[in-house]
């Protein structure tokens, strides 16, 4: 699985204890990006520059995020956005006594936010630790949500009016207009109170 790694201020961060903790999610069998300037596939603006281009999307092939966000910053805003709209879990660190950025508050509402945006707060020395525990719960959730498939094919007739919508929304997000569409009816699903008690009293009969 991919990792996005980001840290909102490094300078503040010891570089060996970054970079070892680094070492250890890759150890596990991860492949991290990083915005970590002593790494070797950092380089923020580079990757965020590929990702707004289709052909060499770098985000699209994450899987979930993690981001170190004790110092409030415009990219850490923006890939929580980003995340959240292809609905890619977000661990979202801050060292004790740091308050979320007042922006980041919206992605707590809701339904949804409990699955996919997480707020940790960590003691400095135990930076590693805390991380390697996000990464095994976020891990365990991604391997659960990829059990199930996308292999039902449904043909649905719309108007033109309709396609340009979902065209122009999908290039907003920069997905594809079936990933935005499954994304939009999930959304749907995930926060129809009624639906959810139903399938939790089939779940119960069985």
């Amino acid at each position: 699985m991919r990792i996005y790694f980001f840290i909102s201020d490094a300078k503040s961060f010891s570089k060996a204890r970054i970079a070892q903790t680094i070492l250890s999610m890759e150890s596990l069998g991860y492949l991290v990006l990083t915005n970590f300037c002593d790494h070797e596939q950092s380089d923020f603006l580079r990757n965020l520059n590929a990702a707004m281009d289709p052909r060499t999307s770098i985000l699209d092939k994450v899987d979930f995020f993690i981001i170190e966000g004790s110092q409030a910053s415009s990219e850490a805003a923006y890939l929580v956005a980003w995340a959240f709209s292809v609905q890619k879990p977000i661990l979202y660190l801050l060292q004790k006594g740091c308050a979320l950025d007042p922006a980041l508050k919206i992605f707590q509402e809701g339904t949804r936010a409990g699955k996919l945006f997480k707020v940790k707060y960590y003691a400095e020395r135990k930076f590693k630790e805390h991380i390697l525990q996000g990464i095994s719960a976020m891990a365990s959730a991604f391997k659960a949500k990829e059990r199930e498939f996308a292999n039902i094919k449904f043909t649905l007739r719309i108007m033109p009016s309709i396609e340009r919508y979902i065209n122009w929304k999908a290039k907003r997000r920069k997905t594809t207009k079936a990933n935005f569409l499954r994304f939009l009816l999930d959304q749907m699903m995930s926060e129809d109170a009624g639906f959810q008690n139903y399938i939790n009293k089939k779940v119960q009969k069985k």
